[in-house]
């Protein structure tokens, strides 16, 4: 069953690497920090740490609560290099994206009221209107097995129909009640 999930994620992830852009960005800072837990416990769609591989995927959530997109962490200590990438659904486009990626959630760039600062994020980017984008940063050497990590994942969204709009990935709050920003957290799994 688990060789099941892998096949059918890496088939996904096979089928979004055809994005519409791809860059290689400045090189991952890794937080100093301690690792974190949140209170409110992980959020992990799915994710497979087989063979020093990590494969991730976190949802974008509209307004209204329905998912429009989703963020995938896919790479390996071996290769030294992590991919991410994003996909909304159909009638969506991604215009501008920023990106976090942290060992502690105290590293991810924030205002002192706790808010987060996307603009100060080290994975940002304009794009052209697009329903994939995939960018390559150097994999971080804090992503270990059962370690811990924090991300803050940022979309800029048009809707064909008219409107633009931003999405978070997660569903935990940065400041409950406050901003609606959010960011996913969780420590990759180790199956033998």
């Amino acid at each position: 069953m688990k060789r099941i999930k892998l096949l059918a994620g890496l088939l996904v992830f096979s089928l979004v690497m055809a994005s519409c852009s791809k860059e290689l960005p400045e090189t991952l800072k890794p937080g100093t920090a301690p690792a974190e837990n949140p209170a409110s416990g992980p959020h992990l769609k799915d994710m497979v740490y087989l063979d020093e591989l990590i494969y991730c995927i976190y949802g974008f959530h509209n307004a209204q609560g329905d998912e429009i997109g989703t963020v995938f962490l896919y790479g390996s200590p071996v290769t030294g290099i992590l991919d991410v990438t994003f996909a909304v659904v159909p009638g969506y486009l991604i215009t501008a994206y920023h990106f976090d990626l942290q060992e502690s959630l105290a590293d991810i760039p924030r205002t002192k009221k706790g808010e987060p600062i996307p603009g100060r994020f080290p994975f940002k980017s304009g794009l052209s209107p697009c329903e994939t984008h995939t960018f390559t940063i150097p994999y971080p050497e804090y992503l270990e097995c059962n370690e811990p990590f924090f991300s803050a994942a940022h979309l800029e969204i048009q809707q064909i129909s008219g409107g633009n709009f931003c999405v978070w990935a997660g569903v935990d709050e940065f400041v409950p009640g406050g901003n609606p920003a959010t960011y996913f957290s969780d420590a990759s799994m180790c199956i033998d």
